[in-house]
């Protein structure tokens, strides 16, 4: 082989390799970058299905893990190819029989080929599909539970600015009830116990109010997280007052919903569909691969030229990658039970929470239809005993204190009940009422191929 065929062949090669490309990480100009996008302004009529399309656009989580999927998927385009030629050259030394002071060199060249004769090669492209696919509803699911974490955030968000201007209706009030129970004291109509009890009842509202501060903390942080925005933003929402808390599906008809939707069953039955391709990967190595070539050399000590083609098989008499088959096997069949003992759990936590929802809805309801109509009738009534003289102003400024108590009350009842809700409607996937259909992802699965044999 003359040098100019080394020459092509040796480009031909270099041509074929891919190149480095530089990629820098900066992090000031990353910094300078973020903080440019988390201050810009938010409109002044900014609603849920608004932060949804801006979650959709700036978060971070969903850019990272599309880059993932499209990874992924780019090396599932590409078939996996056959193992490389070998190419085999260099010099024969021998010498003619009888004259050992003799010696010659003379070149041999060969090059060798393996074919695959199982189907090693197809089922390792069915692998990588199945995990650009299992990537691709990763970025389904990710995508749902971040809109509902966003959801979350956002009734967060607003039932602790309504609970915050409660607290606030009830400083005012009690500062008014210190001041009067103070000026009553200096006439001698209260005495210094009853001003003390009253203080003790600010100072414990004031502790409420640091508590709720943290509270509210949280929800705006996991706002400007998802939103990617600043949380001077965030605090300038005014949130519109929330729909009830309801649904309109039985027991039985949440179950077929989680069957299809709920992110852990999905994961756990992509995770079985892998392992099963894993084994038919493992059961298609079984098979050998077929060796041919060609070798070219020159006799030693003729003039002759000798050309041979051969081929060779390995025989799986011994090795038949027994043990790989098998723990793929098993590997396989725990996935399967991985499978029914998620969906044991999930349907345990199903029925938890719908008796949970339904009876923290009940609450809520009781209360409205009782316990705040009695309330606020009380509160009228005493402005009119306060008013004929039939009570004092401390007893008025107590009612009205225990009525801002009840609406207390009624925020938190309504937390607890949107907390079962959004708990309800993650556990399942799917949004449970038409103000969440109208903005939430609708990007259905990939199913898996179950065909391939």
């Amino acid at each position: 082989m003359n040098k100019s065929t080394y020459l092509g062949l040796s480009t031909l090669l270099l041509a074929s390799c891919q190149s480095y490309k530089k990629l820098e990480l900066t992090p000031d100009s990353a910094l300078s970058q973020l903080e440019q996008q988390r201050t810009q302004d938010l409109p002044d009529s900014f609603s849920f299905h608004d932060a949804v399309k801006l979650m959709d656009k700036n978060n971070l989580e969903l850019q990272q893990i599309r880059k993932e999927y499209e990874t992924l998927q780019q090396v599932a385009d590409i078939g996996t190819p056959w193992p490389n030629p070998v190419i085999t050259a260099g010099p024969a030394f021998g010498s003619e029989s009888g004259l050992s002071d003799t010696g010659s060199a003379y070149p041999f060249v060969g090059i060798g080929f393996s074919i695959p004769l199982g189907p090693r090669l197809r089922r390792n492209d069915d692998l990588n599909r199945l995990k650009a696919l299992k990537a691709y509803n990763e970025q389904v699911l990710t995508h749902r539970q971040l809109f509902f974490d966003l959801k979350q955030a956002w009734v967060n968000f607003s039932l602790d600015s309504k609970f915050q201007l409660i607290q606030e209706k009830m400083t005012k009030s009690l500062e008014l009830t210190t001041r009067t129970a103070e000026q009553l004291q200096e006439l001698g109509s209260s005495t210094r116990l009853g001003v003390n009890g009253i203080k003790l009842r600010q100072a414990d509202l004031q502790l409420q109010k640091l508590e709720q501060g943290i509270s509210s903390s949280e929800s705006v942080e996991s706002l400007s997280r998802l939103l990617v925005v600043d949380e001077e933003q965030v605090l300038k929402l005014n949130v519109a007052d929330l729909a009830e808390a309801t649904h309109r599906f039985s027991l039985v008809e949440l179950k077929g919903i989680l069957l299809t939707n709920n992110p852990d069953l999905a994961r756990t039955e992509m995770d079985f569909q892998l392992k099963d391709a894993e084994l038919r990967l493992e059961l298609a190595k079984q098979y050998p691969d077929l060796e041919f070539g060609f070798d070219a050399e020159e006799e030693v000590g003729e003039t002759t030229n000798t050309f041979s083609f051969p081929f060779s098989l390995e025989l799986p008499l011994f090795d038949r990658n027994q043990q790989a088959i098998k723990a793929s096997t098993g590997a396989r069949d725990t996935a399967l039970t991985e499978y029914n003992k998620q969906l044991n759990n999930q349907l345990t936590r199903l029925a938890k929470l719908f008796k949970q929802h339904s009876l923290a809805q009940q609450k809520v309801k009781f209360l409205e239809s009782k316990v705040l109509p009695l309330s606020r009738s009380q509160i009228k009534d005493a402005r009119t005993s306060l008013k004929i003289g039939a009570i004092d102003v401390l007893r008025y400024l107590d009612i009205l204190n225990e009525s801002l108590q009840v609406e207390l009350q009624h925020s938190e009842l309504k937390r607890q009940a949107w907390r079962y809700f959004l708990e309800l409607q993650s556990l399942v996937g799917q949004p449970l009422n038409e103000e969440n259909e109208q903005s939430f992802i609708k990007t259905p699965f990939k199913s898996t191929d179950q065909n391939h044999e």
